[in-house]
């Protein structure tokens, strides 16, 4: 059963001792220290009437974390996003021993993540990956260690200011603004990044700038109209999502203008962030507020549906596995009038291009 302890700090010291498991904790008030072991002596039965086992008593969470790393990452690799998580929940929790490790704990990172300036988005992040963690250590290598604890703080942050959900953007590019950011491109006498095609690619097929990038000539059947984007962004896919996107009638001149007469490589032969800089770039010497290059595939998947595709077509192009995702791109929205006037935008770019290539004399 607890015992508690008052020490000469003030403090008051809680031990439970259950069937061979050893917890203890220091708090600031016996009422709070009591609360706690009301929820550990609960646990600790659960415990003693299972197999789980108690974690070494020098075992901490980074250590958890590593051995996740080494078991999961060799038979799946993580994605970026995941890798940096646990990174840095490694360094700033992974001193905590894992016999300790509470809602109170949690709580604490939790403040000490709002202070560094994390938004409510970010921590989310960093509580769902946690309890990846400890859920793995309770129900994979069986130990006796808490996943609800992430829960139980996640509950209280329902009643605080921090948004955990993201705000949906939808925010697209119009017609004007288009044809604003071409004629910038156009007036540039150096550059070592065709932004004007790879605009006009983005815009056509809704693909991310990454993928943009990533699409390789020959994987373009422009017999079948048909290309491959392989290992395309996935929740929990990172490799081998490859999806065959329709290549439609007006994709075919800016594919072949990037193409060049080349036979292989990638289409476009840029990094993404160079691309997404230079548009940035662009809109702020534009002065165009708030447009970031993913604007272009709200922008394309927009223009998609005004085309009136069905949803299972367009998710070809997008490349959504959830069409509950996809779904919000079928409301009738007033921006979606202007595709006429972005196909004009489009043209009037290929032509201009068309006739410079004409006026350029053999050597």
């Amino acid at each position: 059963m607890a015992t508690f302890t008052k020490l000469p700090s003030g403090k008051i010291r809680a031990q439970i001792r259950i069937a061979g498991f050893y917890r203890a904790q220091t708090f600031d008030l016996e009422k709070t220290a009591r609360k706690w072991a009301r929820e550990v002596e609960q646990q600790l039965k659960l415990s003693a009437s299972s197999d789980h086992v108690d974690p070494h008593k020098d075992s901490n969470l980074g250590d958890l974390i590593c051995k996740y790393e080494e078991i999961e990452g060799a038979e799946k690799p993580f994605g970026k996003n995941k890798a940096a998580v646990l990174k840095a929940l490694k360094k700033k929790l992974g001193h905590v021993k894992l016999r300790v490790l509470s809602p109170i704990v949690v709580r604490d990172f939790v403040d000490r993540r709002r202070k560094e300036g994390a938004g409510g988005v970010t921590i989310s992040i960093d509580l769902a990956y946690l309890k990846t963690i400890l859920n793995w250590g309770r129900y994979v290598r069986k130990l006796n260690v808490r996943p609800d604890i992430v829960s139980d703080v996640r509950a209280g942050l329902k009643h605080t200011n921090l948004k955990m959900r993201s705000t949906e953007r939808k925010r697209i590019a119009s017609a004007h603004e288009i044809e604003k950011i071409f004629e910038h491109y156009k007036k540039m006498k150096r550059s070592t990044i065709d932004m004007i095609s790879v605009i006009e690619f983005a815009l056509l097929t809704s693909l991310r700038q990454e993928e943009v990038c990533s699409v390789q000539i020959e994987d373009i059947d422009m017999n079948a109209r048909v290309m491959i984007v392989r290992d395309r962004k996935h929740p929990t896919e990172k490799e081998g999502n490859d999806s065959a996107v329709p290549i439609l009638d007006d994709f075919v001149d800016v594919i072949n203008k990037a193409m060049g007469g080349r036979k292989s490589g990638s289409l476009f032969p840029y990094n993404p962030r160079s691309v997404s800089a230079s548009f940035t770039r662009a809109c702020k010497a534009l002065k165009i507020k708030d447009l970031h290059f993913h604007d272009l595939r709200h922008t394309a998947t927009t223009d998609l549906f005004a085309r009136e595709l069905e949803i299972q077509s367009v998710s070809l192009f997008t490349g959504h596995k959830d069409w509950k995702t996809l779904r919000r791109y079928t409301h009738i929205r007033p921006e979606s009038v202007h595709l006429d006037e972005r196909r004009k935008a489009l043209r009037r770019a290929q032509e201009d291009e068309s006739q410079r290539s004409a006026d350029v004399t053999p050597i």
